[in-house]
């Protein structure tokens, strides 16, 4: 993502916040509010993949998932119904070629929620 060099041994608490100031410009996390990022997500997680795995949480949260949620409540806030879901459902005809840890992806809920054919 963004080209960062995931490798589990290399992404300590110190690379991570190097990683986090380097991004600023695309996640408008301030330098003053890394350590309370850090703590939040990663702190005391000493295992290599999961702490990846953590910081991938992370990365999807500030550049996916809080905007969703600040657009959605400015719809909200405008009078606008406004509906707001996770699609975490494996469907039969994705590919074998997807990877086992991935659910739903982007645009696999269409079927779900507007049916078969559009």
């Amino acid at each position: 993502m963004i080209g960062f060099p995931l490798s589990e041994d290399e992404l300590d608490e110190k690379r991570i916040a190097s990683l986090l100031w380097h991004s600023y410009l695309i996640l408008n996390i301030s330098e003053s509010l890394i350590p309370a990022v850090i703590e939040k997500y990663i702190s005391g997680v000493d295992n290599p993949i999961r702490r990846k795995d953590l910081f991938q949480d992370l990365m999807g949260d500030v550049m996916f998932g809080a905007p969703s949620v600040i657009v959605s409540r400015h719809h909200r806030d405008a009078g606008a119904p406004t509906y707001m879901y996770e699609f975490q459902y494996r469907s039969s005809f994705v590919s074998e070629k997807r990877p086992k840890t991935v659910k739903g992806d982007h645009g696999d809920d269409l079927f779900s929620v507007l049916g078969a054919p559009f």
